[in-house]
């Protein structure tokens, strides 16, 4: 009889790509560069994430710049100032009764010389007034500031102080009137700390003190007899020493440009007592108040 050709049919096949489509193929892992590359459309606005703890360390560390709003710091500056300009005066009035050694007051009577000239009796009972004006001190100078850090800057130069006070002496028929004048130049030296700075305007605070020294003086005496002038008088003065003082004070500056500009420093200051017996606004007035104004030109 006949055999059957038939034979077991073989097993199924695969090659490499269909086992490789069976099998599950882990993915890669992505980085996180990837991931937000991917989530984000390009089409679409990033999403605003929380900083990583590394990168709030690198902004603390380097934080962003922005533009500055205040006007750029300068390393020196020149004024020029003036001050007491005003014409106001210091004065007091003292009523006291004294004898005087000269014969200025008292009745008129006839010179016995043979002169004919009038001469003046003393008259003890009268009493005589003494009234002191002290003017207040013309000053003018020029100083430079230089910035030594931010905020902060040292102020120095050179002024001159001119200082008159008018005394009178006698009652309202015989007097006399000394003008004294007094030529000081001096140093100054301040500190100055700066509250504000923008482009338009400045505010600051400044102290420091100054020292002083008498370069001239002089001493005019006009004599008035029966409320005529009758004889004057001519003399220097000399102030010995050196007059130091202490001030502190706050100024407002308005830039007129980015290198010009105006500015105001109302003040108080103290002058010493330096032992000198010579009449004037620091001897009497020791505490005074004074308004500086001036220009002031910065260097870029």
């Amino acid at each position: 009889p006949a055999q059957s050709n038939t034979q077991p049919s073989p097993e199924p096949t695969f090659n490499q790509s269909q086992r490789e489509i069976e099998q599950p193929q882990e993915e890669p892992q992505k980085s996180e560069v990837e991931v937000s590359q991917k989530e984000t459309p390009r089409n679409e606005p990033s999403q605003h994430t929380q900083p990583t703890p590394q990168q709030r360390t690198i902004y603390a560390a380097h934080p962003p710049q922005r533009i500055a709003t205040q006007r750029s710091e300068s390393r020196l500056a020149a004024n020029i100032f003036a001050s007491g300009f005003s014409g106001a005066s210091n004065g007091f009035a003292s009523q006291q009764l004294f004898s005087l050694s000269s014969a200025l007051y008292g009745s008129r009577v006839e010179g016995g010389a043979g002169d004919g000239d009038e001469m003046l009796q003393p008259d003890a009972s009268r009493t005589i007034s003494r009234d002191v004006h002290h003017h207040q001190p013309i000053r003018v100078g020029i100083t430079l500031r230089y910035a030594f850090a931010p905020r902060w800057a040292v102020e120095s130069g050179l002024n001159y102080s001119h200082l008159r006070s008018d005394v009178t002496v006698g009652n309202p028929k015989n007097y006399y009137d000394e003008r004294t004048s007094l030529h000081y130049i001096g140093l100054p030296v301040n500190v100055v700390y700066s509250l504000l700075s923008t482009r338009a305007v400045e505010l600051y605070v400044m102290a420091g003190g100054m020292v002083e020294k008498c370069v001239s003086g002089s001493l005019r005496t006009n004599y008035f007899v029966g409320g005529e002038p009758h004889n004057n008088s001519h003399s220097s003065v000399s102030v010995g020493g050196l007059q130091f003082s202490a001030n502190a004070s706050a100024g407002v500056q308005l830039n007129l440009s980015p290198t010009v500009g105006l500015y105001a420093e109302p003040g108080v200051g103290y002058w010493f007592d330096n032992g000198s017996k010579v009449e004037s606004i620091y001897h009497d007035r020791p505490l005074n108040f004074n308004l500086n104004l001036g220009l002031r030109f910065t260097f870029k």
